[in-house]
């Protein structure tokens, strides 16, 4: 079965897009069952980080 975060790599790579670095940070943590507050700038790509 694959990881969330493999999903999320090839969701982006289908699209061409390439994730931030905090996108990325965000995987890592979610998959590590970590917690917490994602801030930042309107537009950036929040939802994608966390969906």
């Amino acid at each position: 079965m694959s990881r969330p975060t493999d999903f999320a790599r090839r969701w982006f790579l289908a699209r061409g897009w390439k994730p931030f670095a905090f996108q990325k940070e965000v995987w890592a943590a979610v998959k590590n069952g970590e917690s917490g507050l994602l801030h930042a700038s309107t537009g950036s790509g929040k939802t994608y980080a966390v969906w």
